[in-house]
């Protein structure tokens, strides 16, 4: 007796959900996310020892290092969605 696969599926039939989806099959290079966390460490680091410790010392040395610091997350979200012109849409 053959077998009648369930909903019409079956080993040689894909499911229907088991498409290629452009999200799932495009993948950020580890660099990226690497460069980001780094990039928003620094930003944490700098904004933390400028009003912990280097006020202490300098006022204006601990604003200057937390205007570098506010201009790192722009920074860091450009290099992270960056991508080469093959992901990029049309």
């Amino acid at each position: 007796m053959p077998q009648i696969p369930a909903a019409g599926l079956g080993p040689d039939m894909p499911a229907p959900y088991a498409r290629s989806w452009p999200a799932m099959n495009r993948k950020r290079p580890v660099w990226r996310d690497r460069a980001y966390f780094i990039l928003i460490g620094v930003c944490l680091a700098l904004f933390t020892a400028a009003w912990a410790v280097v006020r202490l010392y300098s006022t204006m040395a601990a604003v200057v290092m937390t205007c570098v610091a506010l201009a790192i997350p722009p920074i860091a979200a450009i290099v992270a969605n960056a991508g080469d012109e093959a992901s990029r849409r049309r």
